[in-house]
């Protein structure tokens, strides 16, 4: 996507994608708000580009997703579980509510084995060390067979 005239964009939204499209256009280049052009607030600078690039990006949240292997069977049913955390910045901790009432486990790879037939969510909460969070959810189903 390229960007040829960013005065065609409304003011709120040129310096929005320009850090998306790194087109090169700056909210100098957008007319200037009417002061009749209600609920516009001005948009906060953004951080200053690292030499040479684009400003850096700022997580608000992590992507958890949530692996299962098997998700059903019968009982005793041993799963294995994969929490696959993505955009996170530096080490993760990740906290395991297994949906059966057993005490939560720390870890992103976690084992755990169901013993009464019943449909199961499980919710893993992530988060990483500068403090950015996210949760993933999965469900299991333990059956007679």
């Amino acid at each position: 996507m390229h960007i040829r005239d960013c005065r065609l964009i409304p003011a709120g939204l040129v310096s929005v994608l320009c850090l998306l499209v790194a087109a090169g256009c700056t909210s100098s280049d957008a007319p200037a708000p009417s002061a009749d052009t209600p609920g516009e607030a001005p948009l906060a600078e953004a951080p200053p580009a690292a030499e040479g690039g684009a400003p850096p990006l700022v997580v608000t949240e992590l992507f958890v997703d949530v692996e299962a292997e098997p998700d059903e069977g019968s009982p005793p049913l041993s799963v294995q579980f994969t929490a696959i955390v993505e955009d996170n910045t530096g080490a993760v901790e990740c906290e395991w509510d297994f949906g059966d009432g057993s005490p939560k486990k720390k870890g992103t790879s976690p084992m755990h084995v169901y013993s009464t037939v019943e449909d199961y969510e499980i919710i893993v909460r992530c988060r990483d060390e500068a403090g950015v969070e996210g949760e993933g959810e999965i469900d299991v189903f333990v059956e007679e067979e």
